[in-house]
């Protein structure tokens, strides 16, 4: 057993009840606690979720007397996939809100998650806010061709009508829609070839492309969905809080009637699956991403 104690929680984001969504390891640190950056990765290796979230009361904000995790507002948050740190996770931050919401009892009306991605905020009722990535960016040239083996590989050899790009907050991610008509049970059953779809891509400079949305829309749902990392070995992740920020602006700008503040239906379709709602506020620049959180482990994880 080891001399330092890390207090540890699993939690199934986007989902309302266990062993679906998306599952995330949060560990809460305090002055106490610190951990290297090597450690935090070999954590999320012994974890071996999409992610592991640290969250660290921020020095800025701290109240002298109390429970820091109760009592602070502001806290310092980094994800790490079982490879590498990411610069956002929507899952894991939702998870984290809930641990401090529910476990800590945490009485904030909002709470501020300072991160690589900016100030993310989320609500006692988990609306969580998450910049804006409008996938409008120059798509690498490897991945343009809706025919080429790039879209061929992402989408499984599904029909593809367009392809999108979205850098900003240092997601790179490309989305690929399907051809209109697509139904969900042919997004639940297709079969990307993620070895092709790092192949495609290996003459582009290193991180030009972290991850791949195919996306469709229909079957009660405004937004349906899969997602793809095994750049940041993560061959499938199940419910992806940062895809929905550029799928929700790319959806509003296709979809008949759906205007700012407008909320939109989404479904991811993986083997978990989970529902979010979105909706854009382009004055705040930002996309609101709501959903439910269950825990469903906790305990103490030594060092």
């Amino acid at each position: 057993m080891g001399s330092r104690e890390l207090p540890f929680y699993q939690v199934d984001a986007f989902s309302s009840e266990a062993f679906s969504g998306n599952p995330a390891a949060v560990i809460l640190l305090d002055d106490s606690s610190y951990i290297s950056d090597s450690q935090r990765q070999s954590i999320a290796a012994e974890n071996n979720l999409a992610e592991t979230a640290y969250v660290v009361p921020h020095p800025e904000y701290l109240t002298k007397e109390g429970d820091p995790f109760q009592a602070c507002s502001h806290f310092s948050l980094r994800w790490f996939t079982p490879a590498v740190e990411v610069p956002m996770c929507g899952h894991a931050t939702l998870a984290s809100a809930a641990v401090l919401f529910k476990e800590k009892c945490n009485a904030s009306p909002v709470l501020f998650f300072h991160t690589l991605s900016g100030v993310l905020e989320v609500t006692q009722q988990l609306e969580m806010s998450l910049p804006l990535c409008n996938p409008t960016d120059p798509v690498p040239q490897s991945c343009q061709n809706v025919s080429g083996p790039f879209a061929h590989a992402c989408s499984g050899g599904l029909p593809v009508s367009e392809i999108a790009y979205a850098a900003s907050s240092g997601l790179n991610y490309v989305l690929v829609r399907l051809v209109p008509g697509t139904s969900r049970q042919h997004l639940e059953s297709m079969k990307p070839d993620l070895q092709a779809m790092q192949e495609a891509v290996a003459s582009e400079s290193a991180g030009s492309v972290r991850g791949v949305i195919v996306t469709t829309s229909g079957d009660g749902y405004d937004v349906l969905s899969r997602f793809f990392a095994p750049w940041l070995g993560v061959p499938e992740d199940h419910v992806t809080g940062s895809a929905h920020s550029a799928l929700a602006p790319y959806w509003q700008a296709r979809l008949p009637g759906i205007k700012d503040g407008r909320s939109m239906a989404a479904r991811q379709c993986s083997s978990r699956g989970g529902d979010l709602m979105l909706r854009v506020d382009s004055v705040g620049n930002k996309v609101v991403v709501s959903g439910h959180a269950v825990i469903v482990i906790k305990g103490t994880m030594f060092l």
